[in-house]
C-alpha cells in the first residue's frame, strides 16, 4: 500500500493571484517561497504570513493570497477554530459587487474548507464542499486558481473511489500546469497524472506520466523540492515491476533530495515506500524496521495518511514473518481507519494486499475473506460510461501531443519545400541566363522534372502524415481517429448497420509484469496480429486503448458472427507468443459482440452506444471467467434507453426473457478446445 504524497493537500498547489504590476510584486517571491515551505516549517507559517501581511495593502492580490495562504494552514492542520475565525476576513472578497472578486472569495473559502475536511478524514463533506463550486464560474479566474480548484477536486474524486473522473480532471491540471510559468506546478500535476494512472492500473500510461515528470524537472536540478517529488512517482510506479531495483534506487535519489530540502514530512513518506519495496522482495525484516521508523515520525507530524502507511506495512512485514495475528491486526486497524474516512480506493486496495499476504501465510479462510471484501468493493468503483469518456480523453491528450509532433514535421517538410522552390527558382533563372534554344530547352525539361518529383515527395509526406494520425504506431493496426472516420459509413440515420466485437487480452497486467514492457508490447503486437488473421481484409481492426482491440465487420449474420467469436479465442489461445527475452507466454482474451440493429426489438443504437454494449458484454465474459466471448442475440428492448437498462441488470432482463445472449468458451492453455 503506497501513498503518492500531499497531493493537491501540498502548499505546493496553492495559487496566486495575478495582478497588474507595482510594488506590492516585490512581495510575491516571498509568498511563493510560503507556498512551498517544508512541512517541519509549517508551525512558523502563522508568524511569516502575519510579518509579510503587514508589508501589503490592505485590499490588494498580495493580501488575499496571504489569507488563503493562512487559511489552508489551519485547514491543513484541522483547526477548525482558527479557521472559522477567518471568515469575517473573506466576507469582503465573498460580499464584492465584483463578480471576479466574489467568486475568487467563494471559491477560496471552499478550498479551505474541502482541505479542512480532507485532513480531517471525511471525505463526503469535503466532497459536498468541493461540489458547492460550479465549474462553469471559475472559468475566468487566473490559471493557478483553475489549476489548484482542479487538483483538489481530482484528489476528493480519487479518494473517494471516483478513479476515472479524477483521471479527466488530472489531464486538465497537466494542461494547466504545462501552461503555468512555474515549474513546480507542471512537475506536481504530471506527478498526481501518474499515481492516479496507476491506482486505474493503467501502469503504460503511469510510466510515461512519471517519466515526462522527471524529464520536466531536469530544467530545475537545483530544487530540490522538485527532484525529490519527481523521483518518488518514478519509483512509485516502478514498484510494480518484476525487478525492484528501479524503483528502489528511484525512492533513495528522492529521499536523498528530501533531505537537501528538509522535508521530513515527504522523509517520513519515502521510509514508507521503501518499506513496500522491501516487502516486495520478500526482505520483511528489512521492510518492518523501516516501517517502524516511519511510523512515530509520522505521528509526531500528525501526517495521519503517512501514518496509515507504515501501519499497513508494517502489519504485512509481521504476516510475512509469521507473526499472522499480531500483522493483522495492524492491517485492519488501517483499513478500518481508511474506511471512516470514506477513502473507498484506498480501503479496496487494503483488502486485496492484505488477501495476498494471509494467503503466502498459509491463513486461506483469512485471505478468502480479504478477497470478496476487496470484490465487493472493486465492484462499485467499475462504470462503463465513465470508462469510456476517459478513454476518450486520454485518446485526447496523446492526439494533441501527436498533432503537435505532426505540425512540427508538417512546418518542417513546408520549409524543406520551400528550400527546394528556391533553388529550383535559382536553377531556373541561371538555366535562362546561360541556355539558348535546344541546350535551353533541355535545361528547363530538366527543371520541371525535378519540380514535379519534387511535388511528388512532398505530396508524398503528406499522405505519410495522414497515415501516421491514424495509425497506432506499435501494432500498425488503425486508431481511433480512423475508426470514427469509417464507422459512419456503417451508419444509416445515426443507426449502426454492422458487427462489434471487443476484445480484451486477459491477465496483461500481469504478463507486464512479469515479462516487462518489452514482453507486453510483444503480446500486443502478436494479439494484432492475430486478430487480423482472424477477419477478412474489409473488416475493420482497431487497437482501441491500453489493451483492448475493437474489431468492425459488415456482416450481420448470426452464424457468421459466431463463427467470427470463436475464431477469435482460437487464434488469441493457440500457440503461445514468442518473446524477446527467448521465452513465451500463453494468452487468452474476452470478447463481447453484437450484431446492430439488435433483432428482436426496437433498440437500434448509435456507434458510440452500440460500444457501450459489447464493452459491457466484454466485462461480463471477463467476470466470469475470461477466455470466453459473450454474444448479444436478441433484445426486445423497445428502445435504446430500455436496451441500456437492460443491460445494467443483465441477469434480471435474462429472466424475464428481454435479453437473449451466446457464451462461447475459448480453447484451454495447450490448444484443446
Amino acid at each position: 500500500m503506497r501513498v503518492l504524497a500531499l497531493c493537491s493537500l501540498s502548499l505546493a498547489l496553492l495559487g496566486v493571484v495575478p495582478q497588474p504590476a507595482c510594488a506590492q510584486e516585490a512581495l510575491r517571491p516571498e509568498i511563493t517561497k510560503l507556498e512551498r515551505l517544508p512541512q517541519a516549517q509549517r508551525p512558523r507559517l502563522p508568524g511569516l504570513v502575519a510579518h509579510l501581511r503587514r508589508q501589503a495593502r490592505e485590499t490588494s492580490d498580495e493580501q488575499f493570497d496571504l489569507l488563503f495562504l493562512l487559511s489552508t494552514h489551519y485547514a491543513g492542520e484541522k483547526q477548525r477554530a482558527a479557521l472559522e475565525g477567518l471568515e469575517h476576513e473573506f466576507a469582503p472578497w465573498r460580499r464584492s459587487s465584483e463578480t471576479r472578486q466574489r467568486v475568487l472569495g467563494e471559491t477560496a473559502w471552499a478550498l479551505a474548507w474541502t482541505v479542512f475536511h480532507i485532513r480531517s478524514g471525511h471525505l463526503q463533506l469535503a466532497q459536498q464542499e468541493i461540489d458547492s463550486l460550479k465549474p462553469e464560474s471559475l472559468g475566468e479566474l487566473p490559471l493557478k486558481w483553475r489549476y489548484r480548484e482542479r487538483s483538489i477536486r481530482a484528489n476528493v474524486l480519487e479518494e473517494t473511489g471516483h478513479i476515472d473522473e479524477a483521471l479527466l480532471l488530472r489531464l486538465d491540471v497537466v494542461r494547466l500546469g504545462a501552461q503555468s510559468a512555474e515549474v513546480w506546478r507542471h512537475v506536481s500535476a504530471l506527478g498526481s497524472l501518474s499515481y492516479t494512472y496507476y491506482r486505474a492500473g493503467q501502469h503504460d500510461k503511469a510510466v510515461e506520466a512519471a517519466k515526462e515528470s522527471q524529464q520536466v524537472a531536469e530544467s530545475v536540478p537545483d530544487d530540490h523540492n522538485v527532484q525529490a517529488e519527481a523521483q518518488l512517482t518514478l519509483g512509485l510506479v516502478l514498484s510494480e515491476d518484476a525487478d525492484p531495483m528501479p524503483s528502489r534506487r528511484a525512492y533513495e535519489q528522492s529521499l536523498h533530495h528530501a533531505r537537501l530540502a528538509g522535508d521530513e514530512s515527504l522523509q517520513a513518506l519515502l521510509m514508507g515506500n521503501l518499506a513496500d519495496s522491501y516487502l516486495r522482495a520478500g526482505d520483511f525484516h528489512r521492510a518492518l524496521a523501516l516501517a517502524q521508523e516511519c511510523l512515530p515520525l509520522a505521528q509526531r507530524l500528525e501526517d495521519q495518511s503517512t501514518e496509515l502507511l507504515a501501519m499497513h506495512n508494517m502489519g504485512l512485514a509481521k504476516i510475512g514473518l509469521k507473526r499472522v495475528a499480531e500483522g493483522k491486526a495492524d492491517v485492519l486497524k488501517a483499513i478500518a481507519t481508511e474506511r471512516q474516512k470514506g477513502a473507498t480506493t484506498s480501503v479496496s486496495e487494503g483488502w486485496a494486499e492484505l488477501g495476498q499476504y494471509l494467503e503466502r501465510a498459509g491463513d486461506f479462510a483469512g485471505a478468502m475473506q480479504a478477497f470478496e471484501e476487496h470484490r465487493r468493493i472493486a465492484d462499485t468503483l467499475s462504470r462503463a460510461d465513465q470508462r469510456k469518456r476517459v478513454l476518450e480523453a486520454q485518446e485526447q491528450f496523446d492526439a494533441e501531443r501527436r498533432e503537435r509532433e505532426a505540425q512540427l514535421l508538417g512546418q518542417q517538410t513546408v520549409l524543406q519545400g520551400e528550400q527546394i522552390k528556391a533553388r529550383n527558382l535559382q536553377l531556373l533563372q541561371w538555366g535562362l541566363l546561360m541556355a539558348s534554344g535546344l541546350a535551353a530547352m533541355v535545361l528547363l525539361a530538366m527543371i520541371f522534372k525535378r519540380m514535379r518529383q519534387t511535388n511528388r515527395e512532398l505530396a508524398r509526406s503528406n499522405e505519410e502524415l495522414a497515415v501516421r494520425s491514424e495509425r497506432d504506431p506499435l501494432t500498425g493496426l488503425a486508431n481511433r481517429r480512423y475508426f470514427q472516420r469509417e464507422v459512419l459509413k456503417h451508419q444509416l440515420e445515426d443507426k449502426l448497420q454492422a458487427s462489434l466485437f471487443l476484445i480484451d487480452i486477459d491477465h496483461f497486467k500481469r504478463i507486464n509484469d512479469s515479462y516487462g514492457h518489452a514482453g507486453g508490447d510483444a503480446v500486443l503486437v502478436a494479439v494484432a496480429q492475430r486478430l487480423r488473421a482472424a477477419v477478412r481484409e474489409q473488416d475493420i481492426v482497431v487497437r482501441w486503448g491500453g489493451e483492448e482491440f475493437l474489431v468492425l465487420v459488415g456482416t450481420r449474420e448470426p452464424a457468421l458472427t459466431y463463427a467470427l467469436a470463436l475464431r477469435m479465442l482460437r487464434e488469441l489461445g493457440g500457440t503461445p507468443v514468442a518473446l524477446p527475452q527467448g521465452q513465451s507466454v500463453h494468452i487468452t482474451g474476452s470478447v463481447g459482440y453484437a450484431s446492430f440493429p439488435l433483432p428482436g426489438g426496437g433498440g437500434a443504437p448509435d456507434w458510440e452506444r452500440a460500444i457501450d454494449v459489447v464493452d459491457t458484454l466484454m466485462y461480463q465474459a471477463k467476470g466470469h471467467g475470461r477466455n470466453q466471448a459473450w454474444g448479444l442475440t436478441v433484445s426486445r428492448a423497445a428502445s435504446v434507453a430500455e436496451l441500456m437498462q437492460d443491460l445494467g441488470e443483465l441477469n434480471q432482463a435474462r429472466e424475464r426473457g428481454s435479453l437473449e445472449l451466446q457464451v462461447t468458451p475459448g480453447p484451454m492453455p495447450g490448444g484443446a478446445p
